[in-house]
């Protein structure tokens, strides 16, 4: 990530799980939720991608890689792992 200032972020925990269709939105509603509470955009930003991250890491450890829609899962799957080591 790149603030307007130049400053950058680099989150190195990607996986499979988040590249099915309706993760991005997922992502976007997790960033969206921090600012909504104030949260600042960068740190809303960072955060959001931190979380959002450990929850398809969380995904991918109970099942696997996952198809978009359909019985295999995908998207809003990792929904019920964003909560879990949050407080």
């Amino acid at each position: 990530m790149v603030a307007p200032s130049g400053r950058v972020w680099v989150y190195d925990g990607m996986c499979a799980p988040l590249g099915t269709g309706g993760a991005g939105d997922v992502l976007a509603g997790v960033i969206g939720g921090l600012l909504a509470h104030g949260v600042g955009v960068e740190e809303a930003a960072c955060a959001g991608v931190v979380a959002h991250g450990e929850a398809g890491r969380r995904l991918f450890a109970r099942k696997g890689m996952v198809r978009s829609g359909g019985s295999g899962g995908g998207g809003g799957d990792h929904l019920e792992d964003l909560g879990v080591g949050y407080g």
